[in-house]
Order: structure tokens, then C-alpha cells, then sequence
């Protein structure tokens, strides 16, 4: 599995997650975007809220 997860700063930056990012906590964000379908994207959440947001495009 590849999961990459945020190490979340209370701000609005937001991490484009590619392949090396795999198994890594991405520091300084609180969101995280790939278009890699393999990828896990997770984040902790215990006093804020959070949202996820779904798409596809192309074929």
C-alpha cells in the first residue's frame, strides 16, 4: 500500500503527493492532493474539522 499523511500545521497549505511520497509523513500541510489512484491519502483529525473531496476526470 502507499500512504502518505500529513503532518498537519494548522494553516492552508496543501501538498501535490506523488509516488515518492509513498509511506511518508508530509510536513507543513493540512491537505493533501494526488491524482495517483494508488495512493492513500490520510490525516488526523481531532479538534478541526475535515472534508474530502472525491473526482475523476479523463478517460
Amino acid at each position: 500500500m502507499k500512504l502518505a499523511l500529513a503532518n498537519q500545521i494548522h494553516n492552508n497549505n496543501i501538498a501535490i503527493v506523488s509516488a515518492s511520497d509513498r509511506n511518508t509523513f508530509i510536513d507543513n500541510r493540512d491537505g493533501l492532493i494526488t491524482a495517483d489512484k494508488d495512493i492513500v491519502l490520510g490525516i488526523f483529525s481531532v479538534d478541526c474539522a475535515f472534508a474530502l473531496i472525491y473526482g475523476q476526470y479523463g478517460n
